[in-house]
């Protein structure tokens, strides 16, 4: 069963969804479906991030949760190599920060 950690929501801001908006209609494809802009900016839509953190050394970083979902779908908590020292012989894995002070901190 996997593991419980804590996913950071953040309520968007009305020019933060106006140009989320912007974007979506300049980089959209001819067959992406159309976005109905007054439905869309009166939606109440959330940012989600997660705080992880290192196993090893002292990096730590937010990270866009649909983002980290996707690559490490499946896992019981996402697990990833630590950008700071993950590629040294035993580095660290970037993990949850709730995982991290509960299974690692010291």
């Amino acid at each position: 069963m996997p593991r419980k950690f804590n996913i950071i929501r953040r309520k968007l801001t009305m020019e933060e969804k106006q140009e989320r908006l912007k974007f979506y209609n300049m980089a959209k494809m001819p067959w992406d479906p159309p976005v109905d802009p007054i439905e869309f900016l009166n939606r109440e839509i959330y940012d989600e991030t997660i705080h992880l953190k290192c196993t090893k050394c002292t990096y730590d970083e937010i990270a866009d949760y649909e983002m980290i979902e996707e690559i490490t779908f499946g896992m019981e908590y996402p697990m990833l190599d630590c950008p700071e020292c993950g590629h040294k012989k035993n580095g660290g894995t970037l993990v949850p920060i709730d995982i991290y002070e509960s299974d690692f901190k010291k």
